[in-house]
């Protein structure tokens, strides 16, 4: 069905795909996987000419950027076979589709909110505990029967952060306002980063000097 869809995927239609005879061929293999073909051939034509994601190409496999390192095993479902079919025409990749195309089926989702209710007992650190709203106390006292908190001072010791805080002036004076406040923090030994919302923002305050 992928190379079906991938040949014909400038006209490529779910009704076309579902009466080919690839689809049909796969439905009278496995009868008993009607709904998950169905299911494979809708994604596949939301795929087909969508398939463009970031991912790296490193000895002939597509591969995924993770934090833990580059993973070859990773993938995004038909976004991935038809990523692999794109790099094969490009030359990329010499593998051939019987070594790439899969169909994912979707064996159960998870909730990572109902794990900690598996365990008998829970303990967690927070350093937001103490600004939580009550709404968010009651989610752990009903949902988790977390009752007890304990606020312990912080290894660093107190913040040493200084809350500048913001101030408006009329829109002739932003520029100079700007300047000003970058020259009292250079003066005090203290970097200075400004962000502006547009480049056009960026030229004119440029030009304003």
């Amino acid at each position: 069905m992928a190379t079906f869809a991938w040949k014909n995927r400038k006209s490529i239609k779910l009704k076309g795909l579902l009466e080919s005879a690839e689809y049909k061929a796969c439905l009278s293999k496995y009868p008993r996987l009607q709904n998950i073909l169905e299911s494979n051939a809708a994604d596949i034509i939301g795929s087909v000419n969508n398939y463009q994601h970031p991912y790296i190409v490193h000895e002939g496999k597509i591969g995924y950027v993770l934090p833990e390192g580059i993973s070859f095993q990773a993938s995004y479902g038909w976004k991935t076979v038809f990523a692999y079919f794109h790099e094969k025409e490009k030359g990329s990749i010499i593998l051939s589709a019987d070594e790439f195309v899969n169909i994912s089926v979707l064996g159960c989702e998870l909730s990572y909110a109902e794990l900690p209710k598996g365990f008998k007992h829970i303990m967690g650190v927070t350093g937001t505990l103490n600004i939580l709203p009550q709404c968010q106390k009651d989610v752990l006292k009903q949902w988790y029967g977390i009752e007890s908190y304990y606020l312990m001072p912080s290894v660093y010791g107190k913040s040493r952060r200084m809350k500048l805080g913001a101030f408006v002036v009329d829109k002739k004076d932003h520029f100079t306002a700007i300047t000003k406040a970058i020259q009292t923090n250079v003066d005090k030994g203290r970097p200075v980063v400004v962000f502006l919302p547009t480049i056009e923002a960026m030229t004119n305050y440029d030009h304003s000097a």
